[in-house]
This record gives structure tokens, C-alpha cells and sequence, in this order.
């Protein structure tokens, strides 16, 4: 809610003053400094160098070798999503089609199976059912 947005952006400003008083360093404007929750700030501000986790992990597992279908997903894919997290990463490193699996898609254009619910429980009971919606749409249906 813009309440809870409102509360969040105080407490990070917060957040980034004390860290500033601290180390010296100021992390308003670094990049990925918001992700985990600031946590990344801090860590920058002690010295760790910040990368884009989503991509570092996918390529350390191997994501990129061959296969016919990549399924992710995550509780709302809106424009968020394809700015470095793991379903934006998973749509640019995919060597295969990629079905996305969500609560809600506020992607336009975007083609993604929507529970309709984005608590863990139904991203559960739409993987149960979600091999007959991704079977009708890959080539020759395999």
C-alpha cells in the first residue's frame, strides 16, 4: 500500500544515514543498493563489491546448457521483475522457451500462466496443473 511504501522509504533513508555516519559511505545512489531489503547497502558500505546475484547464480549452476523448456515464476511479475531478478535473468540467459508461472502477470503482451493468487500455496497447486498449460504451448506439443 503507498502507507507501507511511505514507511519503507523512511526507514531506509534512515538506514542509509546511519551508514553513512558509520563508514563514510554514502549508498543512496548505488545501484542494487534497495535489494534484500538494504542489506546489500550495508554490505556495500563495509566494502563488498555488489553484483547481480540473479545472473552470478544462474551461470554458476550451469543454466545455460541445453534443454526444451525452463519453467520460473514469481508471486507478481510486473516491470520489476525483468530489472535483474531471477525471472528477468531466466528471460535473457533461457537457451529454451519460458513459461512463467505467477500469482499475476501486469506484463502487457506478456503470456503467463496466472493462478490468480500470489500466496506460496497456490504457485504449489498451479505447478500441479501447469504441465498441461505449458505442454499446449511449446512446438509439436512436447
Amino acid at each position: 500500500t503507498p502507507a507501507q511504501v511511505k514507511i519503507l522509504q523512511t526507514r531506509l533513508a534512515a538506514w542509509a544515514r546511519a551508514l553513512k555516519k558509520r563508514t563514510g559511505v554514502d549508498v543512496r545512489w548505488l545501484k542494487g543498493a534497495g535489494a534484500a531489503g538494504g542489506l546489500s547497502a550495508g554490505l556495500a558500505a563495509f566494502g563488498a563489491r555488489l553484483v547481480r546475484g540473479a545472473e552470478v547464480i544462474l551461470k554458476e549452476a550451469g543454466f545455460t546448457r541445453p534443454c526444451d523448456v525452463v519453467v520460473t515464476g514469481e508471486g507478481c511479475i510486473d516491470r520489476t521483475s525483468l530489472g535483474g531478478k531471477a525471472v528477468g535473468t531466466v528471460l535473457k540467459l533461457s537457451p529454451a522457451p519460458v513459461v512463467l508461472v505467477c500469482g499475476k502477470c501486469l506484463l502487457p503482451g506478456m503470456k503467463a500462466f496466472e493462478t490468480g493468487d500470489r500466496a506460496p500455496g497456490a504457485l504449489v497447486r498451479a505447478a500441479q496443473r501447469a504441465g498441461e498449460w505449458i505442454q499446449g504451448r511449446l512446438p509439436n506439443g512436447r
